[in-house]
């Protein structure tokens, strides 16, 4: 079952989840009042601790042979690359809204 992220006029935000084809749109908040289903990036949650290993990861590895050896070496790597580990608060910041050129 899919998990949604709501959000009240209370200030309160939850996830729930519900069946495919049940109405997802509003839920019940905790002070009673309909809360708004927000639009939020799926939950993609990766442990990057698998780099110990010695993987290869494309972004930061110059060729198939050059593994990583570890969190801190996969960490230098990203910051010599201008790259950066992205966390679920960065995922659940507000977009930017645009600004009008006029």
């Amino acid at each position: 079952m899919p998990n949604y992220s709501f959000h009240c006029s209370c200030g309160n935000e939850f996830d729930e989840f519900y069946k495919m084809s049940d109405d997802s749109s509003s839920s019940l908040c905790k002070c009673g009042k309909t809360a708004k289903k927000r639009f939020t990036v799926p939950g993609v949650v990766t442990d990057t601790s698998f780099f110990a290993t010695g993987e290869y990861d494309a972004r930061v590895c110059d060729n198939k042979d050059d593994k990583i050896q570890g969190r801190e070496d996969w960490h230098r790597r990203l910051e010599e690359r201008n790259l950066m580990e992205i966390d679920q608060s960065v995922l659940d910041a507000p977009l930017p809204q645009p600004t009008n050129p006029m």
